[in-house]
């Protein structure tokens, strides 16, 4: 059996109950270390005649080492106007998914009649490789564009991820800085283990955000 929950921006600011993300970084030379983390906590809230619901907790938290490297630099600039970083690492992933998928009518009816159960539970814990790279491009003094993609599990196990996002980054003085960008990721997960469910979960939106740094 297979279903699909597509939600619209109102569909999910209605029942967001929770959201994050985080990034650090270390630099030491060229070397940097890097902590990753995300996590979302959502609970369907629409009320509608047909009784489909989906309710979802996330949580993935990445630590890693990753090298720097200039492309490209203009003459007399000490900074790099071209980089490329990659980098690895290892993810922890948790998610808790429930589903309930009896929409009524004429599917309603062919689940009771089938007697197939007509919600899930899916548990998972696990951990992943992870691979990626930051590549940068200085446009001004103050502006950098940044394209950052990563994926994980690499088919080595039940569960597969890729993340990419782009953004741009705005310096407002030594050590702060706004960030506005697009972001889309993947996420497969087969069957097995605590999961019932055979997970594809799409996210695509944009994003914003405050650095530090020092």
């Amino acid at each position: 059996m297979k279903t699909e929950f597509e939600y619209d921006a109102k569909e999910l600011a209605s029942g967001l109950n929770l959201g994050g993300l985080a990034y650090l970084q270390w630099d030491r030379g060229r070397d940097f270390l890097y902590f990753d983390g995300l996590g979302v906590r959502y609970k369907d809230r629409l009320s509608e005649f047909r009784e489909r619901r989906l309710n979802i907790e996330i949580a993935l938290l990445e630590i890693g080492y990753g090298r720097k490297f200039c492309i490209a630099s203009k003459r007399l600039d000490t900074n790099c106007t071209i980089g490329f970083d990659p980098y690895l690492g290892i993810r922890h992933s948790r998610f808790n998914v429930s589903a309930k998928i009896n929409e009524g009518g004429l599917e309603g009816l062919l689940i009771s009649l089938s007697d197939l159960p007509d919600s899930y539970q899916a548990k998972e814990r696990w951990l992943d490789p992870v691979v990626g790279f930051i590549s940068h491009y200085q446009l001004s003094q103050r502006n950098r564009l940044y394209l950052k993609a990563d994926a994980a599990g690499l088919g080595l196990g039940r569960n597969d991820y890729w993340n990419i996002m782009g953004f741009l980054n705005f310096q407002l003085s030594a050590h702060w800085s706004v960030s506005a960008g697009y972001k889309a990721t993947e996420f497969d997960a087969k069957s097995g283990g605590e999961n019932k469910l055979n997970l594809k979960l799409r996210a695509r939106g944009p994003i914003a955000g405050i650095i530090y740094s020092y």
